[in-house]
């Protein structure tokens, strides 16, 4: 099976990469450039992408690289940013299109790419990590909450247009875990 995971160097990311670590797993990452070449020398078929996907040019480049993989599942863990930040009334609204362009408009041109794959041979799996933070949001979280309930949703309507096609989309909602994202 050949599965891509966004956001796979560090964190909920590199738990779920070494985990599936006997399948063909696809991952970028980021700033963890030391582990994700550890990874890929202790499991030969781990193949990792240093991407920031948050820059439109380096998630082109991406896409152009995977578009000939004949992915099986794709799991939307990628997120940039810290969980908490300010309180609502302190956050700009150009805070929150940052966080549109930077975690939203990653996540939508990726699945676009596989979506269009997995159709075309008639199954796939979308995996989007979500949070348990939607049911309770601490204060602080809300361009988190905000990217977050935004990727829920667009699994929803993933899961609806395209299980005609055979393919389906779910989310998973974790709880607090200590990671580089968290350690504030």
């Amino acid at each position: 099976m050949k599965i891509l995971v966004t956001g796979g160097g560090s964190g909920l990311g590199k738990a779920i990469v070494e985990e599936l670590n006997n399948h063909d797993v696809y991952f970028t990452y980021f700033s963890s450039e030391l582990e994700s070449k550890k990874m890929c020398n202790k499991h030969k078929n781990l193949k990792a992408f240093k991407c920031d996907l948050s820059n439109k040019i380096q998630r082109e480049k991406f896409i152009k690289q995977i578009e000939s993989v004949d992915f099986d599942v794709l799991i939307n863990n990628y997120y940039s940013g810290k969980f908490l930040k300010k309180h609502f009334n302190k956050t700009s609204s150009n805070s929150f299109i940052d966080e549109y362009k930077n975690n939203i408009i990653p996540v939508i041109e990726i699945t676009r790419v596989l979506l269009e794959k997995f159709k075309s041979k008639g199954s796939g799996l979308i995996i989007s990590i979500s949070s348990k933070a939607l049911e309770s949001p601490p204060i602080g979280s809300s361009l988190y909450v905000c990217s977050k309930a935004v990727i829920e949703q667009l699994s929803v309507v993933w899961n609806n247009e395209y299980k005609k096609y055979g393919i389906r989309s779910y989310t998973v909602d974790p709880s607090f875990m200590r990671s580089k994202m968290t350690n504030n």
